[in-house]
């Protein structure tokens, strides 16, 4: 499926973004210094984690301990360039991060190796050993008095190496992955994602014991080339990433352009920070785009009651956010909490339908 184009009005707003504000540098195999490391890993943004598919826990227990094991994916002869990788790794409040995995991509050349990264290496995949396409690989994470061990095994060519980070002693881990990714380099500058084998987790550990998995702790795999991968619910400790289809990939397409352009809207004002003039023009400009698509589409009976809800409830957000933006500067600051009301509403909204879909919520 190809991208949609988007609109002319869309393309020079973006522009207008890009010069009024920061661009987010998101390193290959990494994550930026925004939400994902934020003090608040819950907040909703309005769609999934774009790049990142599979499942994060929150566990009550700081996490010191976490594993798993994959197949090391094998990029399709026929596939084009691409840029993927695999992995499991922690998060603390902090903003403190650290990971252990495989990289899968076609960059000029076939590469796979399996990498270990942190903070202090700014995100950036450290060579750790070499693994092969079809390989049976085991990542751990132990957090030491010194800091993260990070182990990857690769169980077909009984090859490992551990690698003692020193790094995280001094932070409290509440969030752990089992992550697909396809790495963003910079807010507007993506790679596309290869052709793969099936992406499957098994063997999943934290803290030395199988963890209880529930479905709104998934997320699904956005990419850049329009390609979107949903986990399937664990079971015995095993999950996958498949292509979604039918009318769930009619939904996640549909919605794709509006839930980026609308992100940073989703971000400030779930963290009290009233998003300036563009950001909201930039959100509103995406519900526009949205509306159209959504209604034009032949969604299947038990999906057509949520969604026409769905589409009611865009409508009046994109009304709502007009009139907001119209209000005084003060008044607008003073009304931040209830903008912040409306969007937890459609959040609701949203969950409902993409339950009737088959998609795990927009939390991740």
């Amino acid at each position: 499926m190809r991208r949609r184009r988007i609109p002319t009005f869309l393309v020079l707003l973006l522009g207008l973004l890009v010069v009024a504000s920061t661009v987010l540098s998101i390193d290959s195999e990494g994550h930026s210094g925004s939400s994902k490391h934020s003090s608040h890993p819950r907040v909703p943004i309005g769609a999934p984690q774009y790049g990142f598919g599979g499942y994060q826990l929150y566990p009550r227990k700081p996490v010191t301990s976490m594993s798993g094991e994959w197949t090391v994916p094998t990029i399709a002869a026929s596939s084009g360039s691409g840029d993927a990788s695999t992995w499991i790794g922690v998060q603390a409040s902090t903003g403190a991060f650290a990971q252990v995995g495989t990289v899968e991509n076609r960059l000029g050349g076939d590469r796979y190796y399996g990498f270990w990264s942190d903070v202090p290496k700014g995100f950036r995949p450290q060579f750790e050993i070499k693994v092969a396409p079809g390989d049976k690989v085991e990542a751990r994470m132990d957090l030491q008095p010194s800091g993260w061990a990070v182990t990857l095994d690769d169980l077909t060519s009984n090859t490992s190496r551990t690698i003692h980070t020193r790094y995280g002693s001094k932070d409290d881990f509440n969030t752990c992955e089992w992550l697909q990714e396809n790495p963003v380099y910079s807010q507007f500058v993506h790679t596309n994602y290869p052709t793969l084998s099936t992406v499957a987790f098994e063997a999943m550990t934290l803290n030395h014991r199988t963890p209880r998995f529930k479905y709104q702790e998934a997320q699904t795999l956005s990419t850049q080339n329009d390609t979107f991968f949903v986990p399937t619910h664990v079971r015995h400790d095993e999950f996958s990433l498949v292509a979604a289809r039918g009318s769930a990939l009619a939904f996640l397409d549909d919605v794709y352009i509006e839930d980026e352009l609308g992100a940073e809207f989703f971000e400030s004002a779930t963290q009290g920070i009233e998003p300036g003039n563009i950001t909201t023009n930039t959100y509103i400009a995406g519900l526009a785009f949205e509306l159209p698509l959504l209604q034009s589409q032949s969604w299947p009976t038990h999906v057509a009651r949520p969604m026409k809800r769905y589409i009611a409830n865009q409508q009046h957000l994109e009304s709502y956010m007009e009139h907001w933006l119209q209000e005084p500067a003060g008044e607008r600051l003073g009304n931040l909490a209830n903008v912040v009301k409306e969007l937890l509403q459609a959040d609701d909204v949203t969950d409902r339908v993409r339950s009737h879909l088959g998609l795990p919520p927009i939390y991740g």
